[in-house]
């Protein structure tokens, strides 16, 4: 074959690999933010209960992991809430540079009030669990959690 009749095939074997490629989609791709932070605080628990052999400590260490995920849905809420009151605003052709530092001064305290509210609950979350039992859950990688922090970096 010559260089001339050789180039459609290419061309048709290429389109066919990046229409398989496209139609590969997998669920990660398709889940929300919300459905990736629910899954990882449900790995988390499963790691929780593999991690401690007490029912009763397990209970206690999953309620704080329960309050962790509230303050985590609430900053997101806040994140979501800031980005469409600045769309707002941009789309407000009569919006003063105040109108705009006094959304971002409120954003700012707002997320740093639920920075430290999440600091907080994640502290409680690891003081009642022992050195072995957070350092047993630290080795398993938490991919969970990795993988929220993730979603919530991109949202």
């Amino acid at each position: 074959m010559n260089k001339r009749s050789r180039t459609p095939w290419l061309i048709f074997l290429a389109v066919v690999a990046l229409s398989i490629a496209a139609c590969a989609t997998t669920d990660k791709e398709t889940q929300t933010p919300e459905d990736i932070e629910q899954a990882a605080f449900n790995d988390l628990r499963t790691e929780i209960r593999e991690t401690i052999d007490d029912p009763t400590r397990q209970t206690t260490v999953i309620s704080h992991v329960d309050e962790l995920q509230i303050e985590f849905k609430s900053m997101r809420s806040s994140l979501m809430e800031g980005k469409s009151s600045v769309r707002a605003l941009f789309a407000d052709y009569d919006a003063s540079r105040e109108n705009f530092e006094e959304l971002i001064a409120l954003h700012n305290t707002t997320m740093k009030s639920q920075r430290k509210q999440i600091g907080e609950s994640h502290r409680v979350l690891v003081e009642s669990m022992t050195a072995d039992e957070w350092s047993a859950l630290n080795k398993k990688g938490s991919k969970a959690m990795n993988t929220l922090l993730k979603s919530l970096q991109s949202s």
